[in-house]
């Protein structure tokens, strides 16, 4: 259909000043100094025998090496975590800013809204992101519905209303840290960011300021236990792993569920858990305070490969406290097989599946 924008090499480089002091100074001081500038030409500099001050320069560069192309009739996303660099790279392609290096051939006219896709949620429709963006405003929902045709007429999106944001894209690039790392199927470039950020460090802690939750409960760290109690991020399919959250209540619910999903590296939720889905004598005992609760994922139940967990922790059937994003990563490597053809598996052909469970086979008497 034919190239209407080429990027190569692009890269945007920002100067970054830092000034130091090497000693205090004085109130006094600085009075004087500013004073004695007020009698210097505008532009010359100050010649200052006394003065320590040191102004280092540093080199930041907002998007560096990108390249792709888009045909005329594409839909392209680019997604990536904060800082990453897209709202550089529109502002490059819009010509508000000039880029260091590369090239860029463009066909027609490009004009760029920039931040008006803050807080759409990927999975959600375009009406369903209107309510939600609406609420996260403060508008009350009477108001949303009162405005809504207003809204859509506005956005110009009626045609794709009930269309999910991620579906309306048939490509995706996914920056960080102003480089593209991948150019792909939306739902491919999607998954990957969503995972982006796991940490691969076996816990993750917050402090009381950026603990996440609410006023009723505040998540402090999850951890991935091996059967010893050490921390880890890589298991035997022979071995149990341990999830351990640690939590503050602050004001006790007896609706609160508390647990997680394990997703695979294609995005997909193999299971959820939560800490009171078994008979109520098993739960684990709830205090408002500290908490600190585990579950243990049976030996011989997954397959190789990359895991992620998501916590899940929500007042049943009224409200989602925290509904989030993976954030630790895992590693299992297959063992337990018992059978001389179970261990002919070659790792270069993997098992399929995630889970790899051995099941009982048995002669039939039923004709």
């Amino acid at each position: 259909m034919g190239t209407i924008i080429k990027v190569e090499n692009l890269g945007k480089r920002y100067i970054i000043r830092h000034q130091q002091k090497g000693s205090y100074s004085a109130l006094r001081d600085v009075i004087t100094e500013k004073t004695k500038n007020l009698f210097h030409s505008a532009g010359q500099l100050v010649n200052n025998k006394h003065s320590d001050v040191v102004v280092k320069k540093e080199e930041f560069w907002a998007l560096n090496n990108v390249n792709f192309e888009v045909e005329k009739g594409d839909r392209i996303g680019i997604v990536g975590r904060n800082g990453a660099g897209k709202s550089t790279l529109l502002k490059v392609l819009s010509r508000i800013t000039e880029p260091s290096k590369g090239k860029i051939s463009i066909k027609g006219r490009v004009s760029s809204l920039l931040e008006v896709g803050t807080g759409f949620h990927p999975e959600l429709t375009g009406r369903e992101n209107i309510y939600l963006n609406g609420a996260i405003l403060g508008m009350r929902r009477t108001e949303i519905k009162r405005k809504f045709d207003e809204i859509v007429s506005f956005a110009d999106i009626e045609k794709f209303l009930d269309t999910t944001i991620t579906n309306l894209c048939s490509r995706a690039i996914l920056l960080s840290k102003g480089t593209i790392i991948q150019d792909n199927v939306t739902k491919d470039v999607v998954k990957n960011y969503l995972m982006l950020d796991a940490s691969k460090d076996g816990a993750i802690y917050w402090d009381n300021d950026l603990a996440m939750g609410d006023s009723s409960i505040k998540l402090k760290a999850i951890k991935i236990l091996d059967q010893d109690n050490n921390i880890s991020n890589h298991f035997f399919s022979k071995s149990k792993i341990r999830i351990q959250f640690d939590f503050n209540i602050i004001e006790m619910d007896n609706d609160l569920l508390i647990g997680f999903d394990i997703t695979n590296e294609d995005g997909m939720v193999i299971f959820r858990t939560h800490q009171n889905d078994s008979e109520q004598k098993c739960w684990p005992v709830l205090k408002e305070g500290f908490n600190s609760i585990y579950c243990e994922i049976p030996d011989g139940i997954l397959n190789s490969g990359t895991y992620y967990i998501s916590p899940k922790i929500s007042i049943f059937f009224k409200k989602w406290v925290i509904n989030g994003d993976p954030l630790l990563s895992f590693e299992v490597e297959l063992n337990h097989g018992v059978s001389r053809f179970w261990n002919r598996t070659n790792k270069s052909i993997p098992r399929p599946g995630s889970l790899a469970l051995i099941l009982p086979w048995k002669e039939s008497n039923l004709l």
